[in-house]
């Protein structure tokens, strides 16, 4: 009986391998949606392994997956390799083919949970004033991949996954879209005479985003109970870049204080010659400005002179529409 049961289920299996193996081993998952910006704003992102973190819903699935980037920075060779859990798996990934602006074809290597090479490909197609992405990918995951298959729906899987990717990328580019809408540089310095200003501020040294929120909200809190004695004109910062950044947090006063809070000090900002560009937007706008505004200054060949950059705030932020900020940049000229 129990020899009749065995060649039963031994019967059973090789007609289930069999009919395994008669399934389409060869694959292809497309997925697709409009992101509401031109191709130039949304190629960066997926031509660029580096900035894949800021989107690629894999990365997003885990934090802490290890890698590590090999061949050229950017372009084809561009390589990175993973180690992440059980929803990434771990294997490499590398740019074999690009169309500027319109394609970037990617090798995909799979070494968990299982090996696999599958050819990926972003495609970015114009639609009016919007960008259709789409992402697929294709292979041929042979026996095992047939296997698979019968007991998974890998393709709503592997679907479902790429639409939240894309998602993350729509949300992503059409955020920075709309913050660069709202956001106005001039393109060209005006040369003004910054003049001797009384400045009291709290001063902070070390990296940028630690610094200034900090040198920001100590200013704020020891400004609250002296305000008026002090006779604000206006908050501005000044900075330094080198030989490291040192920050200034702080506001022009009329004349010098006979006394400060503590932590608070004191400046007779001689000022001088200073190219003047003009932002109006969100002061969160501020670190990609100030991007924008030293590369038109290289450009422009114009010679710097070591003293202090001056960030000049011109309204007040509390009566202020967050998209009519205006904030004056200058750069110390020769």
């Amino acid at each position: 009986m129990l020899k009749v049961a065995g060649l039963a289920v031994l019967v059973l299996l090789v007609a289930f391998l069999g009919y395994v193996s008669t399934r389409e081993g060869k694959f292809k998952y497309v997925r697709s949606d409009l992101i509401q910006a031109p191709k130039d704003k949304i190629y960066p992102y997926i031509s660029d392994l580096k900035l894949g973190a800021q989107w690629s819903p894999y990365e997003k699935a885990d934090p802490t997956m290890k890698k590590s980037f090999s061949g050229p920075e950017a372009g084809v060779g561009a390589t990175m390799s993973f180690e992440g859990n059980d929803q990434s798996g771990s294997g490499k990934i590398e740019i074999v083919k690009l169309t500027p602006q319109e394609t970037v074809e990617l090798k995909l290597t799979m070494i968990k949970p299982m090996h696999a090479e599958n050819l990926v490909t972003y495609t970015l197609t114009s639609e009016g004033d919007a960008t259709r992405f789409t992402w697929s990918m294709e292979g041929d995951g042979g026996f095992m991949g047939k296997l698979v298959h019968v007991f998974i729906d890998v393709e709503k899987m592997v679907g479902d996954q790429f639409v939240q990717g894309i998602q993350n990328l729509k949300a992503l580019v059409e955020a920075k879209n709309w913050k660069e809408a709202i956001m106005k540089v001039t393109d060209k310095a005006e040369i003004i005479q910054w003049p001797v200003t009384h400045y009291v501020y709290i001063e902070k040294i070390g990296p940028f985003q630690e610094t200034a929120p900090k040198a920001w909200q100590e200013l704020h809190a020891g400004l609250a109970g002296i305000a008026n004695d002090m006779k604000l004109k206006g908050f501005m910062s000044l900075y330094k870049v080198q030989p490291q950044m040192l920050y200034c947090a702080g506001v022009a006063v009329q004349e010098k204080p006979e006394k400060l809070p503590d932590g608070f000090k004191y400046m007779r900002f001689e000022g001088g010659k200073y190219s003047r560009y003009t932002m109006t937007g969100s002061y969160a706008n501020l670190p990609e400005a100030c991007g924008m505004i030293f590369s038109s200054f290289e450009k422009s060949a114009a010679p710097m002179r070591d003293d202090f950059f001056i960030e000049n705030y011109v309204n007040d932020p509390k009566t202020t529409p967050e998209e009519q900020l205006v904030t004056e940049i200058l750069i110390p000229t020769k």
